[in-house]
């Protein structure tokens, strides 16, 4: 049967002479952290240096999170997904223009951005959401949603497509697996989660059979014991895998904001997702790191340069005199320790001055116990003066390491700048603890 000149070719989406990709991100089951991870994948790659415009299409109809999330439950007036589904309209009329609620934290996208516009998914009071799709043969749903993305990518000048999809198969699942180039499984370090990714491909399969099930990959989400993860590498087939921040940041630690640098490690694990998807074919999506850090953080590096001079440095660094005096006041304490000649008791000894008459010997019990005692009362200070002269040198000691870690960490943020900041939060405890502290200094510079 010949092509329909009218039907529209499925295929790699083009716009302006260049490919627009497609990124689908499906769950395992609700609560994986499928739609926060497409949030902010997208809105992350409007924060690149090209400042791309990005579709955010949510084909949840059911669910309706990255609607509700992007759209903050304001009321808005464009046609949803299952609208044109319902009226098989193929053409974008309007959408929602979410750019206003992206967290633009970092220098450069304070500066500028991409646009992040969004097909909502349906309204709350939206009826019969399933039984219009069941009406629609799958090869009909698959031309309109390919001619809406189409659509929606001409009128906005798009650059990237994410779309948010379900947690279980059905046509809308079955039709962005089969038009997106890049397919991400979200799931759990868990046995549910394993058993509905080992047939989750085969299963779209069922709807589409030409579909490519290589092109869909696991990410493994909120992974718990990240070091013994890190040693088993987990599987071969995962492509990502996102820690449990709560394992790696631990209250314990005393920093700051603990919610504020969790969501920073987390969001430097969606930064390494969108690398990884794009560093062959669109280096111009990847986002730099200083895109994730919000005012003290990316305070932080552009102070790095003053940090030296903050008042509280300086003061570490005249207390690392302490370390002198310390060792001065121990020299002092051993030599009146050891200088403190105690004479042996020969007169006094057993003596009970009380009962002594003979005022010469008095007076010579009295002399030698004296002498006695003067000799202790040195050897006591002797032992005071290198007590507290320990005491002082570990305290200088304590206050030296503290100050060379910071002048470290200074120089690390001099020449590595965000890209190394976001390492290292991911790095030790010490290291953590270290670089808040240096975000509170830098505050008050």
């Amino acid at each position: 049967m010949p092509q329909n000149p009218n039907e529209p070719k499925l295929g790699a989406i083009r716009h302006q002479g260049k490919t627009i990709p497609v990124v689908a991100f499906f769950g395992t089951k609700g609560g994986v952290g499928k739609t926060t991870i497409a949030k902010r994948f997208a809105e992350l790659v409007t924060m690149s240096p090209s400042s791309p415009n990005v579709l955010a299409v949510d084909l949840d109809v059911d669910h309706r999170g990255l609607t509700v999330t992007l759209a903050k439950n304001q009321p808005f007036i464009c046609k949803t997904i299952h609208d044109y589904i319902a009226d098989r309209d193929n053409v974008v009329s309007d959408a929602v223009d979410v750019t206003l609620q992206i967290e633009r934290r970092g220098a450069r996208a304070a500066r500028s951005g991409g646009r992040l516009i969004m097909l909502p998914a349906s309204t709350p009071e939206a009826k019969k959401i399933f039984a219009v799709i069941a009406k629609i043969s799958y090869k009909d749903l698959l031309n309109i949603l390919s001619s809406l993305l189409i659509s929606a990518v001409e009128k906005y000048n798009i650059s990237c497509v994410v779309i948010d999809c379900g947690p279980i198969i059905n046509p809308y699942t079955a039709g962005a697996a089969q038009l997106a180039d890049r397919a991400f499984i979200i799931g759990q370090n868990e046995p549910i989660s394993f058993a509905s990714l080992g047939n989750y491909a085969q299963r779209i399969q069922e709807i589409y059979p030409d579909f490519t099930t290589t092109k869909m990959k696991i990410i493994i989400n909120k992974v718990r014991g990240w070091e013994q993860l890190q040693e088993r590498q987990l599987q071969t087939n995962v492509f990502h895998a996102i820690p449990f921040t709560i394992d790696i940041v631990d209250v314990g630690e005393g920093v700051q904001n603990i919610d504020e640098m969790r969501l920073l490690m987390f969001e430097d694990h969606i930064v390494e997702i969108i690398r990884k998807i794009f560093e062959g074919d669109h280096p111009e999506l990847i986002p730099e790191k200083d895109a994730l850090l919000p005012p003290e953080w990316n305070g932080l590096v552009q102070k790095a340069d003053s940090l030296e001079k903050a008042p509280r440095l300086k003061r570490l660094g005249w207390l690392r005199l302490l370390i002198p005096l310390g060792l001065l006041l121990m020299v002092l304490g051993t030599f009146f320790f050891f200088s403190a000649k105690v004479p042996a008791a020969t007169i006094s000894k057993g003596v009970d001055t009380t009962t002594v008459k003979d005022p010469e010997l008095l007076r010579q019990i009295r002399e030698e116990q004296m002498k006695i005692q003067t000799a202790r009362d040195q050897q006591n200070i002797g032992i005071v003066l290198m007590a507290g002269g320990l005491l002082i040198f570990g305290f200088g000691l304590s206050i030296g390491q503290r100050r060379r870690s910071y002048m470290k960490t200074i120089h690390n943020l001099k020449t590595g700048g965000a890209d190394w900041l976001m390492r290292s939060l991911k790095g030790s405890r010490r290291e953590r603890v270290t670089l808040d502290r240096l975000r509170r200094i830098a505050a008050k510079i």
